[in-house]
């Protein structure tokens, strides 16, 4: 009978090392470390989208630290950072940074926003720009989690994990322009998710693609051919209004790039990533407000 009782204190004491208490939107671990939950107590669900450009407003965005960055008083399970590709959409850009910061801190994630912009002449090159973002940003913090962002995307749900549950993701499947839609199966377009290991596998995006258009379907190509499975929230949860108020594009659709796409595909071994120092480019990178500026001139 007493070896009953102890072994059931044993059990009992086992069980209470183990485990884990929600007190106050944090994880209690007998450890006395504070973690936050896996789902954050503070989400809302829907939420309304304002187009009102404004001045960058700090009272909205919390207590972001110069560069963009902040973090939870919890533990948040994941590091992540935001990489927004800019070049001349200013407005937007206000827009975006009221609206992101927010979300991403009642999802009480550790994050940055990374804004890189493209100077110079040459024409615009998303692929060339999230590449070299992704290996600056890596020079400033240890990030387990990317998301690539299109700056004139406003998200309409906060249930809509920003922190990687999953890799990779397709953040934004419906979207107001193609009426709440996903367009095609193959589009990844809009917002993307990927682990840094999952980023690096894929050797990045191509860096062939400039002007618009065939980037995002050649990064389909590039996830398909290493294994990777895609993954979508419903659409109810990953729905996104486009701001299409000073929508300005430096660069047009570039009709080369798809005959390019179809003819040279897949190439993720030959061309991405690992290619990036064969372009000639200068980096400068400032702390501003709400978030670290990287500037490329790609040239």
């Amino acid at each position: 009978m007493k070896i009953n009782e102890s072994l059931r204190f044993l059990l009992l004491f086992a069980v209470l090392l183990s485990s884990t208490f929600v007190i106050g939107g944090l994880w209690w671990l007998a450890d006395s470390t504070w973690y936050c939950p896996e789902r954050s107590p503070f989400l809302v669900g829907a939420i309304p989208v304002e187009f009102h450009v404004g001045n960058l407003s700090t009272s909205k965005c919390g207590n972001v630290q110069p560069g963009g960055w902040w973090k939870p008083q919890c533990i948040a399970r994941r590091k992540v950072a935001i990489l927004v590709p800019f070049s001349n959409r200013h407005e937007q850009l206000i827009v975006f940074l009221n609206h992101i910061h927010p979300i991403l801190q009642r999802q009480q994630l550790h994050y940055r926003i990374f804004v890189v912009e493209q100077t110079g002449n040459a024409k615009f090159n998303k692929g060339a720009i999230y590449n070299i973002g992704f290996n600056e940003s890596m020079n400033i913090g240890d990030y387990q989690c990317y998301i690539f962002h299109d700056v004139d995307l406003l998200s309409e749900n906060d249930l809509n994990n920003y922190g990687c549950p999953t890799s990779p993701i397709h953040m934004s499947p419906a979207v107001d322009k193609f009426h709440y839609r996903l367009p095609y199966v193959k589009l990844v377009g809009g917002i993307q998710a990927m682990t840094k290991e999952h980023y690096i596998q894929i050797n990045g995006y191509s860096n062939k693609f400039y002007g618009w258009g065939g980037e995002d379907d050649d990064l389909y190509e590039r996830m398909t051919s290493k294994g990777l499975k895609l993954r979508r929230p419903n659409l109810k949860i990953g729905r996104y209004k486009m701001n299409q108020v000073h929508h300005n594009r430096r660069d047009g659709a570039n009709a080369e790039n798809m005959k390019f796409y179809g003819k040279y595909r897949p190439r993720p071994s030959l061309d991405g990533l690992s290619t990036i120092k064969h372009l000639k480019y200068d980096v400068k990178i400032s702390m501003k407000t709400l978030y670290t500026l990287i500037s490329v001139n790609l040239q």
